[in-house]
């Protein structure tokens, strides 16, 4: 039964269910924030209508040039943005749709357009690719990713969660092997909880190899979690990023691919970085997971 509070809250949050309210068995929500409604953070009808409507502009050479000019003059900041504007411009909707219909078959094309996004990466991130070490500290899940191995209904594979001692074993296994990056990962289950997850990456940042030293970041790709849970992973003050993967944008193709179950919730996944920032943390990664 939710609260007269929380259904005060529903007033300004109309169209975001009831699990971005309660949040889940795995974190509860224990606080009452105002969130954007979802149907605001991916706008599929625009985006649809953007795709269909630069379908003529992917086939002007000259169009498609003066936008891969623009991509790469806003990453160099050749010209500084306005004050009130973000500190570094990308394209809008119109342009990046017309860069996605470029047809298959002109080569040519596409190659200047690889090639742009090369050089934008190049002066960004620099000409370095950084690799990381995942580290599944448990398999135990109540979701039903059907592409997944580990999701609930699977009886085919053995379940178990890392003592702290195996935590520490795994790393000084990754450590010996070079790794300085980790990225912890667990499944939603009330049998392996938010509580032995804080308390394995404590030990993960502490435990050093006598022969190669320590784990210089450790990322967390976890299940979406309540804002206090997200102060109280901030509060550990070893987490780097914070990753959840939306996995796929298309609200049809989530339910598909995700029938029932916590992450069955699109509203609740798709606001989880609000709730990061909100619980102080700066550093999230989101993504999709090609092929669905």
């Amino acid at each position: 039964m939710l609260s007269s509070s929380v259904r005060t809250a529903s007033s300004f949050i109309r169209n975001i269910s009831k699990q971005c309210l309660t949040g889940t068995k795995w974190s509860p929500e224990k606080e009452l924030h105002k969130l954007p409604e979802p149907d605001t953070i991916i706008r599929e009808h625009e985006i649809y209508k953007a795709i269909v409507e630069s379908n003529d502009k992917a086939k002007d050479i000259g169009y498609v040039r003066a936008v891969l000019q623009k991509a790469k003059e806003s990453a160099t900041m050749k010209d500084a943005p306005a004050s009130n504007k973000e500190f570094m411009l990308g394209l809008d909707i119109h342009e990046a749709a017309a860069l996605l219909n470029i047809p298959t078959t002109d080569h040519k094309t596409l190659e200047e357009l690889y090639q742009t996004a090369f050089e934008i990466k190049n002066h960004i991130y620099g000409n370095r690719i950084v690799l990381f070490a995942p580290l599944y500290v448990a398999n135990h899940c109540n979701c039903s990713c059907t592409y997944c191995g580990y999701r609930g209904t699977n009886t085919t594979i053995e379940r178990s969660k890392l003592t702290l001692d195996e935590v520490a074993q795994e790393i000084k296994v990754l450590e010996d092997m070079g790794h300085k990056r980790v990225l912890m990962l667990t499944g939603e289950s009330p049998l392996y909880t938010f509580d032995e997850f804080l308390e394995a990456v404590k030990v993960a940042s502490k435990t050093k190899s006598g022969k190669s030293g320590e784990i210089r970041r450790i990322n967390v790709e976890i299940p979406t979690i309540a804002v206090s849970d997200m102060r109280r992973l901030k509060a550990l003050g070893c987490v780097g990023t914070y990753t959840v993967f939306q996995e796929t944008y298309h609200r049809e193709s989530f339910k598909k691919y995700h029938p029932y179950g916590p992450k069955a919730d699109y509203d609740y996944r798709i606001t989880c970085m609000d709730r990061a920032q909100l619980g102080g943390i700066d550093d999230v990664g989101i993504g999709a997971l090609f092929g669905l």
